[in-house]
């Protein structure tokens, strides 16, 4: 459950990379790994200092954060398969660049933990 919903964000917030004007895969990883942190902290003031369990149970499917990124996901597809970026890529491009993520709650430090892990 926890890594399905956090593949959804994760899909979720990679799509709004491909609006930018990346020249390449590592570029577009750069600008994704911006909004994720955008995405961490939007998800941050919606849940506060909830527990983990909480969050999960309520699912993301509601979530403006989730919801404000969910409608750009096609784009992103389409702005890798312009670059020619894979799935396999770009998991470890965001990976690599995951320190650098910042959270202050334990919803934001899963998703830290999740986008650094690769196994999305």
């Amino acid at each position: 459950m926890r890594t399905l919903v956090a593949f959804a964000i994760m899909v979720s917030l990679l799509a709004v990379a491909c609006g930018g004007d990346a020249a390449d895969c590592d570029e577009l990883a750069d600008e994704a790994i911006g909004l994720i942190q955008q995405l961490i902290d939007d998800v941050e003031d919606e849940f506060g200092d909830e527990d983990l369990d909480t969050v999960l149970a309520q699912g993301t499917a509601d979530l403006p954060s989730v919801e404000a990124y969910q409608e750009q996901a096609d784009r992103l597809d389409e702005r890798a398969d312009v670059l020619q970026c894979t799935n396999d890529q770009m998991r470890s491009l965001v990976a690599q660049r995951a320190g650098s993520l910042e959270a202050d709650t334990p919803v934001g430090r899963f998703l830290i933990e999740v986008f650094a892990s690769e196994s999305l």
